[in-house]
C-alpha cells in the first residue's frame, strides 16, 4: 500500500506522489521484485508498470467522492509460472474502492 495525492481538475484527474513516475497523463507505478543483500541493497530481476491511465473511471470515481481507497488486484505470475513483467494490461487488474478494515 502507497499514498498518492489526487488532483480533481476541470480537465481530468491527476495522480502524483513519490511513487508514481511520467509526466501528467502517462502517470504509472511499478512493482518489483528482487532480492535483498546483506549491505541493504535490493537486487531486481523482474519489474512490471501498471498505468493510471487503465484504472477503472468508475472505480476512481468511486474513492475519489467516498474517501475510500482505491485497490487493485491482479496475480503476480503470468501465465507460465513467472513473475509478472513489463506493462501490465488494464484486463489483468480488478480495480475497486474499498473501505479501511476496521472502519
Amino acid at each position: 500500500m502507497f499514498e498518492v495525492t489526487v488532483r480533481d481538475r476541470d480537465d481530468g484527474i491527476d495522480i502524483t506522489g513519490p511513487f508514481v513516475h511520467g509526466k501528467r497523463g502517462e502517470r504509472a507505478f511499478g512493482l518489483r521484485w528482487g532480492v535483498p543483500a546483506e549491505d541493504g541493497s535490493f537486487g531486481v530481476f523482474r519489474a512490471a508498470k501498471l498505468r493510471f491511465s487503465d484504472v477503472d473511471p468508475a472505480a476512481l470515481r468511486e474513492a475519489i467522492d467516498t474517501g475510500s481507497r482505491l485497490v487493485g488486484s491482479l496475480g503476480l505470475t503470468d501465465e507460465h509460472g513467472w513473475p509478472r513483467c513489463a506493462g501490465v494490461r488494464r484486463s489483468e487488474v480488478r480495480w475497486s474502492a474499498e473501505w479501511p478494515q476496521g472502519r
